[in-house]
């Protein structure tokens, strides 16, 4: 569940890039109480169409989850990945996307903002807080923040600011 893109397609990944991926997950978690991928909805998907998704694995199911709710991978990146053809169709779709829909990036923007407003975020702050998470969680490990560039996000500026007495 905390796995990044990187991981899951078998490239050579760098830890502090890695572990960027990690604190934006883990974000996630400490705002909404709940994981970004969840295996409960994976296991939901299968149990919905249980015939038709035997012949996928849980990396097929975690990678549909992450491009449903944070967009599509970059083509570049998936076409660098050694499993492309265990995981991926010539036109670059997921195989499992044959079975399940993966709804467009537009999608993916609202669904991460409800997400975080089921749990009682304010809409104001939930759209905030996607900016700056969907900062972090970049698909491709190459255009991440730095963790330097993370402390200067406006976010955690804003969220300072607001603290620091004026």
């Amino acid at each position: 569940q905390l796995r990044a893109p990187e991981e899951i397609l078998g490239l050579n990944y760098s830890a502090p890039s890695y572990d960027i991926w990690q604190a934006g997950l883990t974000l996630f978690y400490l705002a909404t109480a709940r994981e970004l991928f969840e295996i409960q909805r994976w296991n939901a998907y299968k149990e919905l169409r249980p015939h038709m998704l035997e012949a996928y694995g849980d990396d097929d199911l975690h990678m549909f989850d992450m491009i449903d709710t944070l967009g599509t991978l970059p083509r570049e990146l998936i076409r660098r990945s050694p499993r492309f053809d265990e995981l991926y169709l010539p036109s670059d779709n997921l195989k499992i996307s044959r079975v399940l829909t993966v709804k467009p990036a537009k999608h993916a923007v609202s669904k991460l903002v409800q997400m975080m407003t089921d749990w009682k975020i304010p809409l104001g702050e939930a759209e905030a807080l996607h900016q700056f998470i969907t900062c972090i969680l970049r698909p491709d490990p190459a255009k991440r923040p730095t963790a330097s560039d993370i402390l200067k996000h406006p976010w955690l500026q804003d969220t300072h600011a607001q603290r620091s007495p004026g």
